[in-house]
């Protein structure tokens, strides 16, 4: 079923760096574990700092589709997980690989 919602959602080849986008309203019409399960997919397919912990992408999955973001009530919604940063804007859901990190800055000396 996850191969068969791809396809259909954002077929083609996957890049590794991203950019993988899918309509956000179909994506959300899908089957709750179909719809997680592809999401994790996309941000593993993606991100670079290991492994998605479920637990996390429970919590971004229903941060994702809260009725205020799928309905239009936040401008942008943008989150990191796992090295990638998955946007939503209007019916546009992008995953992409997250910017690099900044390094730490070295604490000021008296």
């Amino acid at each position: 079923m996850i191969d068969a919602a791809a396809a259909a959602l954002a077929p083609g080849l996957w890049p590794p760096a991203g950019p993988i986008e899918f309509p956000a309203a179909r994506l959300e019409a899908l089957p709750a574990e179909v719809a997680l399960r592809l999401l994790g997919r996309a941000v593993r397919s993606v991100g670079d700092e290991g492994p998605v912990e479920l637990g996390k992408l429970e919590v971004l999955a229903a941060a994702l589709f809260a009725p205020t973001v799928a309905s239009g009530g936040a401008a942008r919604f943008r989150r990191t997980l796992a090295g990638a940063v998955v946007t939503r804007a209007g019916d546009r859901l992008v995953v992409e690989r997250a910017p690099a990190r900044r390094g730490r800055i070295a604490p000021k000396r008296p």
